[in-house]
């Protein structure tokens, strides 16, 4: 991904306060190579792709009543069109090696935010090069099926503050250290 961004003049943006249906109508409107990348929670989408793009519809969104839009310090157009080089570069790495079957495991894709079929896997590690990760849809759909505690693992929070503003009446907890881990496994 990073020798596929070097030469792109692409970026991100974050959009407030919009419902995400408005903002996939303000990418197409913008003009260009600008898509939804994250759907993060009520209320926060990601766009990515050509700079100018995001630029323009960051403007059309405050223009439409976003809350707020930031231009996020990130190093390329991530899970947009623009990343399919690096997709197929992946692809071909991905090829030379064999996974492990999952058996009673499950993991859901951020493609789809469905579980993955075992056989897909590596079909859909490509496609979330330039897809949208579909967070919100994944955490609703384990919410559907009765999941009611999380963890999120890795520095920061961030995560978990996309939870609670899913639904606030989930547990939530952060592994980002020893210390952590200690208060997590005493708290479940």
């Amino acid at each position: 991904m990073d020798k596929a961004v070097k030469d792109l003049d692409g970026g991100m943006a974050a959009i407030l306060g919009l419902e995400d249906e408005k903002i996939e109508d303000i990418c197409k409107e913008a003009g260009g190579i600008v898509v939804p990348a994250n759907y993060n929670c009520p209320g926060q989408l990601v766009i990515s792709g050509e700079k100018e793009a995001v630029k323009r519809a960051c403007s059309i969104a405050e223009s439409a009543g976003a809350k707020k839009t930031v231009v996020l310090n990130v190093s390329g157009p991530f899970h947009s069109p623009l990343l399919e080089k690096a997709a197929e570069d992946l692809r071909k790495t991905l090829n030379n090696y064999n996974f492990n079957k999952l058996g009673d495991k499950k993991i859901v894709s951020n493609v789809t935010a469905e579980y993955h079929n075992e056989n897909d896997i590596k079909d859909f590690l490509v496609k979330q090069t330039y897809s949208p990760v579909k967070w919100r849809k994944s955490i609703e759909n384990l919410i559907a099926q009765g999941f009611t505690r999380f963890i999120e693992v890795g520095p920061g929070k961030v995560l978990s503050g996309f939870m609670r503003s899913i639904n606030r009446e989930l547990e939530s907890f952060n592994v980002g250290s020893v210390d952590t881990l200690k208060k997590t496994l005493e708290s479940i």
